[in-house]
């Protein structure tokens, strides 16, 4: 992986979401596009996503709303990589975007990232923080109909950032940022909202989103619980011996074949673990049982608990019966209820 020279923040812009946007919650996909990491199209017919809609106006202009999102602004110096970040004032309710700087292959690019806040919002609490990753080809807009309701009900605040080329640099996608630095680089901006309790950040992706998670949770210690839908372990991209101590959530379709359930090659050559092996080998970097307790969910679902573990956490793996690379949204008490109850219930 390339390894490249972070450049620090950027700009922000404030404004309501435009679009009313019908909440699916389904998290399988990011975008209203139905395409998966291959860049091929997808007929699940339990995952359908529509596109959120939502669009930012550029701050330093009075466009309309319905205008696609624009550069709020222009970049400020580079502060350099030890100066700490300049508080700012709160956050304001409703969407926004910051954008910040990146060198990528020798070339400055400017890289989304959307804030979704709460529309009433008490300026002086501290709110947790849940990031969300998009597919190879999605968008973060994908993700603002799916966590609105949590959102709004004050539960936490969704920072949705964008991959270059709509992709997540594992080794094989189009883009070639460095992705782990990107991460940091938001951590470093958000350190300046003191709305934000970044002791309680939560990271969730799907499918080449959750390739990015799997590499988060082995080289950072930025989250306290990590969710990964629809992605394993890839094969010389294992954890070191020692990890952040955190929990882990697996979520994957039993008939998933852009990533094996079963292991083996999968979507763009990776080969992939399989996906109850890797669960397993998360718990056994943070002092799980060794082995866990097998059941079947209410809806027919494969589980597989490795709790307790080290400090509290968990280490949970839900086999979706018969489900492909996406993953129905109408079992476990919805999805993304599912995951985001894992996340408050994380110590």
């Amino acid at each position: 992986m390339i390894r490249l020279t972070p450049m620090f923040l950027l700009c922000v812009s404030c404004s309501p979401a435009t679009t009313d946007d019908a909440d699916s919650g389904v998290t399988t996909q990011d975008t209203g596009s139905v395409t998966l990491d291959a860049g091929e199209a997808t007929a699940d017919a339990q995952s359908q996503v529509m596109d959120s809609g939502i669009q930012t106006p550029d701050a330093a202009t009075t466009v309309d709303a319905s205008e696609p999102v624009t550069d709020a602004g222009v970049a400020i110096e580079d502060s350099g990589p030890t100066r700490p970040p300049v508080e700012r004032p709160p956050l304001r309710p409703g969407m926004q975007e910051i954008r910040i700087e990146q060198m990528v292959e020798g070339e400055r690019v400017q890289r989304l990232v959307l804030i979704q806040v709460p529309t009433r919002l008490d300026e002086n609490r501290r709110y947790p923080v849940v990031f969300a990753f998009h597919g190879n080809g999605g968008r973060p807009h994908g993700f603002v109909g799916q966590l609105r309701r949590f959102v709004d009900q004050g539960r936490f605040i969704a920072i949705l950032p964008e991959g270059l080329e709509r992709s997540w640099n594992i080794g094989r996608e189009a883009s070639q940022a460095d992705d782990i630095e990107f991460v940091g680089m938001i951590m470093n901006t958000l350190r300046a909202y003191r709305n934000l309790d970044l002791e309680r950040a939560f990271a969730y992706g799907f499918s080449n989103g959750s390739a990015l998670v799997n590499q988060l949770a082995a080289r950072t210690d930025h989250f306290r619980a990590h969710a990964m839908g629809a992605s394993a372990l890839v094969e010389g991209l294992l954890p070191p011996d020692e990890i952040n101590l955190a929990s882990f959530l697996s979520l994957h379709g039993t008939e998933d074949r852009t990533c094996p359930y079963d292991g083996g090659r999968g979507v763009l050559g990776y080969e992939f673990l399989p996906a109850e092996d890797s669960a397993a080998l998360w718990a056994s970097k943070i002092g799980c049982a060794r082995f866990p307790i097998s059941s079947r969910t209410d809806d027919g679902n494969r589980k597989l608990d490795w709790s307790p573990c080290d400090g509290g956490h968990r280490v949970v793996h839900i086999g979706f019966q018969g489900a492909g690379h996406g993953l129905p949204n109408d079992q476990e008490g919805g999805l993304m209820n599912l995951i985001i109850e894992f996340f408050e219930n994380t110590p």
